[in-house]
């Protein structure tokens, strides 16, 4: 008999899965400034640290604040 395959998904047992997609997006927004060799937005910027801190979700970020 063959090895035994993962589930797909990888999701957990308990259906609690880690939202990642704000980090995920982070990532891929300073790996495309570095290669644009840009600076990253002050506003994002802000708003990423914030999430960090406090951990509430970013729900839109606006440039006429």
């Amino acid at each position: 008999m063959g090895a035994k395959k993962k589930k797909a998904g990888g999701k957990k047992k308990d259906g609690d899965d880690e939202d990642l997609s704000v980090d995920n997006f982070m990532k891929a927004y300073r790996k495309k400034c570095t290669e644009l060799q840009c600076e990253m937005s002050k506003i994002i910027k802000g708003k990423y640290e914030e999430y960090q801190e406090e951990g509430d979700p970013i729900t839109k970020v606006s440039y006429n604040s």
